[in-house]
């Protein structure tokens, strides 16, 4: 630690020292951000969250406006994604002690306040009509908070007449959602319009969930050369598989879904659906009401894997940057 005194000399006060260590431990960690270190990392820490990170610190946008956003779309309908997203959204918030919202953007058919049992009176639909009047005091209202750190903007109970939303629209909305949230996590509809292509190319992680069968395999090929051709390979995209087992006699193979894809599932979850019905009769989530679940922790390493965040201990290690130093 005296090292760090005799460099903090060394330093103005617009420095950033970032540092590298052997120790994974959150006391250590604290004690560096009070001594003024912007961050810390382990070193057994993934090289893309470093590399996640030295992006950031160069990047002149204002972290604290600009919350991590996780888009999640099915490859066709059924698939699951609503569900997928809203326990990785649950995982999130609990993993971070951070804020989450969930913005459930299917119109006509969301299921987030089904999901989470949450009676809305004004919902995404609402807002995005008008999206003028928006402000960051009204976004407030209508982010309905589920627990301490997991909020909802919810899909109307009833269908609507109006559903030509404008890419311009929602991006007022997200602006607004970013700023009061750390995470924002995407429910889209299975719909091919402009504003949804726009969402999955922009958002920092893509989600596609499909079911490995014949349709399922080819709709995923088209979304994934989409997505390939329009974000690069700094930006991901991740597979799942969802309802594994649900019909064995139309199911591919894992090597036949592989030499059509030329990819592998970041995850696959098996197909139960009296855990995940019994969840959503009770009004909660899978991943809370059976936390240690197998199903469960597979949405726990979603949720780390697309926050661009590192644990450390039992909490979280912020975004970190580049080793300058060692901590010794």
């Amino acid at each position: 630690m005296q090292k760090l005194v005799l460099l903090a000399e060394q330093c103005s006060s617009e420095t950033s020292v970032m540092l590298v260590g052997p120790n994974n431990d959150i006391s250590l960690y604290k004690r560096l951000l009070t001594l003024g270190i912007t961050d810390y990392f382990s070193d057994d820490s993934h090289t893309n969250q470093l590399v996640s990170s030295i992006e950031m610190a160069f990047s002149n946008v204002d972290p604290a406006e600009q919350a991590r956003v996780a888009a999640f779309i099915g490859s066709r309908g059924g698939v699951g994604s609503s569900i997928v997203a809203a326990n990785t959204a649950y995982c999130i918030a609990r993993a971070f002690e951070e804020k989450v919202t969930l913005v459930d953007l299917d119109i006509a058919f969301g299921t987030s306040a089904l999901e989470l049992n949450i009676d809305a009176k004004q919902t995404v639909f609402d807002a995005l009509d008008q999206p003028e009047r928006l402000d960051d005091s009204l976004i407030e209202r209508f982010m309905i908070p589920y627990d301490d750190h997991l909020s909802i903007l919810t899909a109307p109970a009833g269908l609507v007449q109006k559903q030509d939303m404008r890419i311009e629209s929602i991006e007022i909305l997200l602006k607004l959602v970013r700023k009061a949230s750390n995470f924002v996590i995407l429910d889209l509809p299975h719909l091919w319009q402009h504003w949804v292509q726009e969402l999955l190319l922009r958002a920092d992680e893509t989600i596609v969930t499909s079911y490995p069968d014949l349709a399922g395999i080819r709709n995923t090929k088209n979304i994934f050369e989409f997505l390939d051709e329009g974000r690069g390979v700094d930006a991901p995209s991740r597979l799942i598989f969802n309802q594994i087992g649900a019909s064995k006699k139309t199911e591919l193979s894992a090597k036949a879904c592989r030499g059509a894809l030329e990819r592998d599932p970041f995850l696959s979850i098996q197909y139960d659906p009296a855990i995940f019905g019994a969840a959503m009769n009770d009004g909660e989530l899978m991943a809370e009401s059976n936390g240690k679940h197998k199903i469960s922790q597979k949405f726990k390493d979603l949720a780390i894997q697309i926050s661009g965040r590192a644990i450390v201990g039992n909490r979280q290690q912020k975004n970190s940057i580049l080793s300058l130093l060692s901590s010794r």
